[in-house]
């Protein structure tokens, strides 16, 4: 079984492939405004790399949100028509869940993206990767209390470095071979019902 991984949804492309529980490429690249210019020729040079063709892959994996209004819109976009031209099964994954699949064990995992304006996108998770709180686009104040409901020992994890009030946000690459592993048995969806999840709505992004 192999499975591509794509992440276009906040500033840096992540591309991976994992076949039969081993990961074979990975590529994690800060791109900000280039996504829509490096995605397609990334993942076909990790093909080339590894000797394979398109039609090799079985499985795609793809971020659909939150993030960037853009970046989803890319990796959505992609894997759709991946999955639709080559007859692949393809599965929606949570960008704050696979965060919170990448952080470091403990009772409760809190994963964060810093919007602006003391809002984040935000989930919360128990140590099975159980939702406690599910996906949301939160204010500060509401946040701090979600997280003072869980006692003392949780990670608070992103894509970046930061602090919620007294809280500190860690910041961790997405562990790959660790989502898809989680994922690979997930039912997938008609590509064609692939949508993005963007938790907030804006007229025009900034």
């Amino acid at each position: 079984m192999i499975t591509l991984f794509i992440d276009t949804s906040l500033s840096s492309l992540v591309i991976g492939i994992v076949k039969d529980n081993k990961l074979l490429y990975s590529n994690i690249k800060e791109l900000d405004n280039d996504l829509s210019k490096y995605t397609l020729p990334t993942i076909r040079q990790a093909l080339a790399n590894l000797q394979l063709k398109p039609n090799d892959i079985d499985t795609i994996m793809v971020v659909n949100g939150p993030g960037s209004f853009t970046g989803i819109r890319i990796g959505i976009t992609i894997a759709k028509v991946y999955a639709w031209a080559l007859n692949k099964k393809v599965i929606p994954i949570s960008g704050l869940k696979a965060r919170a699949i990448s952080s470091l064990e403990n009772d409760y995992l809190i994963a964060v993206i810093d919007v602006k304006d003391s809002y984040y996108y935000a989930g919360i998770y128990n140590k099975h990767y159980k939702v406690i709180m599910s996906d949301r686009y939160i204010n500060q104040k509401d946040l701090i209390l979600e997280i003072k409901k869980l006692g003392n020992n949780f990670t608070i994890v992103s894509d970046q470095a930061f602090k919620i009030d007294k809280f500190k946000a860690e910041k961790r690459k997405l562990d790959i071979l660790k989502i898809v592993q989680y994922h690979q048995h997930d039912a997938g969806v008609n590509p064609h019902y692939l949508s993005p999840c963007y938790l907030k709505k804006i007229a025009v992004e900034q």
